[in-house]
């Protein structure tokens, strides 16, 4: 009995033995290609059809790849060639831009420096002289002995008239010193008398428009002849009462441009029309 036993134990055994048997078999030197091949090796056989197949991993592309497939080197950017377009007609359009402004700022300079140096030729002082002559009447000319000169800057006006004390012709000549020539030079003007022999000389702060007043001493106006209505307004935006500073003299009221350098203004009063 026992031997009965164990003879069919090692039946039994053999028996389960031969499925992996034959799956190594199948599975050996020669295997098999693919998990598919193995399922139909083994179909029928228990074994399940629908064996999970693992999903392919996706994996960037090597960074190292470029076209032509050369490698790239460790550390290099890459822009599309769009953008570098872009960039060239950037770097053009503000070269360009540089050039324009800076031929405008040049142009600007050479301006600002023109009028720099007109404006400092018209601060230089001005030297200007004249004669101031009457006629005789006799067919002859002689001059105008303390006749008086006052020269005033144009377009702007003082904030108080002027004091006509002392610049009259018939006044005694006034020192240099004295407050009505004082408050006439700080207002940008100057006054002078005409010699024995009608010259005088004058100082102008700067070349520009100034307004002249020159009055004879030696001739007077008829008495029919008054101060011109126009020139009398003018006047008296500079002076108080500049009707007595006139009087019944001879007078000529005029808008002179005077230059750099020096310049010279001489002028015959005419006939005395008081006789």
């Amino acid at each position: 009995m026992p031997s009965g036993v164990a003879a069919a134990a090692t039946v039994a055994m053999s028996r389960s033995a031969r499925p992996e048997q034959e799956v190594g078999r199948g599975s050996g030197a020669g295997g098999y290609d693919d998990e598919a091949a193995m399922i139909g090796a083994l179909g029928g056989r228990g074994v399940n059809h629908t064996v999970p197949i693992p999903r392919a991993s996706v994996e960037a592309l090597p960074r190292a790849v470029y076209e032509a497939g050369r490698p790239m080197p460790s550390g290099t950017i890459l822009y599309r060639r769009r953008t570098l377009y872009i960039h060239g007609i950037l770097f053009l359009l503000l070269a360009g831009g540089a050039f324009v402004g800076g031929y405008f700022v040049g142009r600007g300079d050479a301006t600002l420096a023109r009028q720099v140096a007109r404006k400092h030729a018209s601060r230089e002082r001005v030297l200007l002289d004249g004669k101031l002559y009457y006629d005789t009447g006799a067919g002859s000319i002689a001059p105008d002995a303390g006749a008086v000169f006052i020269a005033l800057p144009a377009g702007k006006f003082p904030r108080a008239t002027l004091s006509i004390q002392g610049l009259r012709p018939r006044d005694p000549p006034p020192a240099p010193t004295g407050e009505s020539v004082r408050t006439l030079e700080d207002f940008g003007g100057v006054y002078a008398r005409a010699d024995q022999a009608g010259a005088f000389s004058v100082v102008l702060p700067e070349a520009g428009k100034y307004r002249v007043l020159i009055i004879s001493r030696q001739t007077a106006r008829d008495k029919e002849t008054g101060i011109d209505e126009l020139d009398l307004s003018e006047m008296t935006k500079y002076f108080y009462r500049a009707d007595d500073l006139v009087g019944r003299h001879n007078y000529r009221w005029t808008l002179e441009e005077i230059t750099g350098g020096s310049a010279s203004l001489d002028h015959n009063f005419g006939r005395d029309g008081g006789e």
